[in-house]
């Protein structure tokens, strides 16, 4: 008798927390929510965010306001988002950068990514393409590699976020060309220079690149992923333009502040999974240059486990010291 009642009662609670977490997410969003982003305006990164945004705020029920906050290789939007609370308002679109590079690069660093951001969904992966000043006179890696062992050769490359500095760090190194490192706080501003011919080159997103592409402004020599891609067919790689073995891949993901609340987080990655599964979605997302890939939370967990030493070997490996 007694273990019946043991057993009632634990059924009550478990029916209790049940209805209580259904009344929960009826109730949620319950006003906007906040996109909180390291992308500049008007970039590829930018129209991506806007294109999931659009449909996910259509799911939810309530708008999705994207708020760019370029600068300091991601933190600063990192920091705005933690600083946001964790009632599930505010969503961060981290990557690569934030979420696994950072803290392997700068000697302080303001915020764990393992413990203070809880996984919600992965966005996509993108492969990283190496362009140059139109005038530099090189059409393919090889070129580049030969001309950058000339005794003339003065080579600079730009970066705006750490999947670009290791990329052409990891270039440098494998190649044992001599570059200058020039800083910028956003990719727009640091292919600018490069289209004007200030730098050489830079290893940037498909979706960042492509106006400057299309209008000729910069010229494509080759794709960081293993393969080419079918986001850029036309380009091969690195790796089969005379460097085997590199590859480089960024990828993106939403992320909430760690302590929301579960059922949350589920909702809002259940949301974009479908948003992710529209084909109308991922063409879009492919024209920006941008492979969709959903995730749930506890597969995003495990893929960002299983970045962070690799990309610690990588920086380590390219010569990198954190600053």
């Amino acid at each position: 008798m007694k273990r019946r009642s043991l057993l009632l009662a634990g059924s009550s609670l478990t029916c209790l927390f049940t209805h209580s977490t259904t009344v929960f997410l009826q109730s949620y969003p319950s006003k906007p929510i906040r996109l909180i982003s390291p992308s500049p305006p008007g970039g590829g990164g930018d129209i991506s965010n806007r294109i999931i945004a659009k449909h996910l705020g259509d799911l939810l029920g309530q708008p999705l306001v994207i708020e760019n906050r370029p600068g300091g290789n991601g933190v600063v939007a990192a920091v705005e988002a933690l600083k946001a609370g964790n009632d599930g308002h505010a969503i961060f679109i981290g990557g690569t950068t934030t979420l696994v590079a950072n803290p392997f690069l700068m000697k302080s660093h303001p915020f764990d990514p393992s413990t203070e951001f809880a996984p919600v969904s992965l966005i996509g992966t993108l492969p990283f393409i190496l362009v140059v000043d139109p005038n530099l006179p090189v059409k393919n890696v090889s070129e580049l590699i030969a001309y950058g062992k000339t005794k003339n050769a003065k080579l600079s490359f730009a970066s705006a976020n750490a999947t670009s500095l290791v990329a052409a760090s990891k270039f440098a190194r494998m190649t044992g060309i001599d570059m200058l490192h020039v800083p910028y706080k956003s990719a727009p501003a640091s292919l600018s220079d490069v289209a004007s011919g200030q730098v050489s080159l830079s290893f940037v997103d498909i979706p960042s690149a492509r106006g400057l592409i299309q209008a000729g402004k910069v010229r494509v020599l080759a794709l960081t992923s293993a393969g080419r891609s079918s986001l850029m067919p036309q380009a091969p790689s690195i790796s089969e333009s005379g460097l085997p073995g590199y590859e480089i891949i960024g990828w993106t993901a939403m992320c909430v502040t760690a302590g929301t609340n579960p059922a949350i987080i589920q909702r809002l990655s259940q949301e974009t999974r479908k948003v992710l599964a529209r084909a109308d979605v991922r063409e879009q997302l492919a024209t920006v240059g941008f492979e969709a890939m959903a995730s749930t939370p506890e597969e995003l967990g495990a893929y960002i486990r299983s970045e962070r030493p690799k990309w610690e070997k990588m920086i380590r490996d390219a010569g990198i010291d954190p600053e």
